[in-house]
């Protein structure tokens, strides 16, 4: 589905990615990880867009860069970290706007499209928020608006940086868990995130990121080292792993 080769991106004279390979297969969730300025949220970026100064990015074989605005929007939905609440539009209207790229140029919104805007409010438990302005939303209402938006895209790539930083650990584990099961689906998933135990409970793919470059990837048990996380992110952590192989990364602070 996803397929980076030897994507370098500068910024301020420096390279914030340098030499960057990837593959994704569709269907799959890959989790971005890494301390920050490792380049996270640059890849979602070039992934989003295509541009980068050199390399190449391609979606189901065809370069991101050469496609038409609206048919990367088809194809690509991004809940970027800190999304802008636009005053004055309820919150029904704000997850329409996820249709806006099937809605011909001199028509409207069709049955369909407000359907399937009504099922992603009710999926992500905001049907009776419909009507509120969105600038009246709590953070995690907020964040999860944000997250029904795109779900209205009907992608089949879905770009996700820190999703769930807004919400208690039962939002987090619910929309985790509905992005999860829309992969049957074919949907695609890439999330950049800092919350190495949610990466670790829903990805496929992880991929940890230091300094622009790739420093380890695979499944979570490959990536997921004491050693390798320690050294990057430059603190102590453990990883614990229970009688059913789910794991967790906790600090680990050394005698007081």
């Amino acid at each position: 589905m996803i397929q980076v080769r030897d994507v370098r991106v500068r910024r301020g004279g420096r390279d914030v990615l340098h030499e960057v390979s990837l593959d994704v297969e569709r269907g799959a969730w890959c989790a971005l990880i890494g301390p920050n300025g490792a380049g996270k949220t640059t890849l979602l970026r070039a992934l989003a867009s295509g541009r980068v100064d050199a390399g190449t990015v391609e979606i189901g074989g065809v370069p991101v860069r050469g496609m038409g605005r609206r048919r990367r929007a088809q194809r690509i939905a991004v809940v970027e970290q800190q999304p802008v609440a636009p005053a004055g539009m309820v919150l029904a209207h704000y997850v329409s706007l996820g249709r806006t790229p099937y809605v011909s140029y001199f028509g409207g919104e069709g049955a369909a499209d407000r359907r399937v805007a009504a099922e992603c409010l009710e999926r992500l438990e905001l049907t009776h928020l419909a009507t509120r302005l969105v600038t009246t939303l709590s953070g995690g209402e907020w964040q999860r608006a944000v997250v029904a938006r795109a779900l209205a895209q009907q992608p089949e790539l879905l770009l996700l940086d820190e999703p769930t930083s807004a919400l208690d650990v039962g939002r987090q584990l619910h929309v985790m868990e509905l992005i999860d099961g829309l992969r049957a689906d074919d949907l695609t998933v890439v999330s950049a995130t800092h919350d190495l135990g949610l990466a670790a409970a829903f990805a496929d793919h992880v991929v940890l990121l230091g300094e622009g470059v790739v420093v380890a990837e695979g499944a979570a048990a490959e990536v997921l080292r004491e050693d390798l996380l320690s050294q990057h992110y430059r603190g102590s952590l453990r990883v614990l792993t229970d009688g059913d192989g789910h794991m967790a990364v906790v600090p680990s602070r050394g005698p007081r």
